[in-house]
C-alpha cells in the first residue's frame, strides 16, 4: 500500500503530536506539577430551589437550604392558585413543624409538630 504525499503528512502530525505529548509527560518538572495534591474546592450548597409539580410553568413549591446544605423550610401551593398554603420547617434537616392554611385565606388554620 502507497500513502499518498497528503496521507504522509497527516501522519506525520499525528506522530508529531503524540511524541511530543509524551516527551512533556515524561518532563521531571511536569511530573513533580501533577504530583501535587489538588486542592479541594469549597462545598456551595443552594440557598433555594423551586419545583413545579404540575407542570404549568410555576412553581409550586420553594424549598430553602442553609449554609450547611440541609433544608431549613418548604412552602407549597397546594391548591395551584400561586399562593403559599403550606410551610414545612425543618431543624437538622428533620422535620419538625407543619403549617397549612385549609381555608385559602391566608391565615394558618391548622399545624402539626413533630
Amino acid at each position: 500500500m502507497i500513502l499518498k504525499k497528503k496521507h504522509w503528512t497527516v501522519a506525520a502530525l499525528v506522530f508529531g503530536f503524540l511524541f511530543g505529548w509524551l516527551f512533556l509527560h515524561q518532563d521531571p518538572a511536569f511530573a513533580e506539577e501533577t504530583k501535587a495534591e489538588p486542592k479541594s474546592p469549597e462545598k456551595v450548597f443552594p440557598k433555594e430551589a423551586s419545583s413545579d409539580t404540575n407542570r404549568d410553568g410555576k412553581p409550586d413549591s420553594r424549598q430553602y437550604f442553609g449554609s450547611d446544605g440541609k433544608i431549613i423550610k418548604v412552602e407549597a401551593d397546594t391548591n395551584f392558585d400561586d399562593k403559599v398554603d403550606q410551610w414545612a420547617y425543618y431543624e437538622n434537616g428533620k422535620l419538625v413543624r407543619v403549617e397549612k392554611d385549609s381555608n385559602y385565606d391566608g391565615k394558618v388554620d391548622g399545624w402539626v409538630k413533630y
